[in-house]
């Protein structure tokens, strides 16, 4: 009994892995060639350096006080 459960339970594994299918997909490939993903991405860029400015405003302000 306890060596039918364990043969039909390595069968079914077996049944089921070979069911998988596994893929690659090179999702910075494909954005890289969407325009409307480079711009916003420069956006971001360019917004997140102006942060990173007024940042350090703030903090030069901080040290003066």
């Amino acid at each position: 009994m306890k060596r039918t459960t364990i043969f039909i339970a390595i069968l079914l594994f077996t049944i089921a892995a070979q069911g998988q299918k596994f893929a690659y997909v090179d999702t910075e490939y494909i954005l890289s060639n969407i325009p409307s993903y480079k711009a916003a991405q420069d956006d971001l860029e360019r917004q997140a350096s102006e942060w990173q400015q007024e940042v350090e405003t703030r903090y030069q302000e901080i040290d003066r006080m």
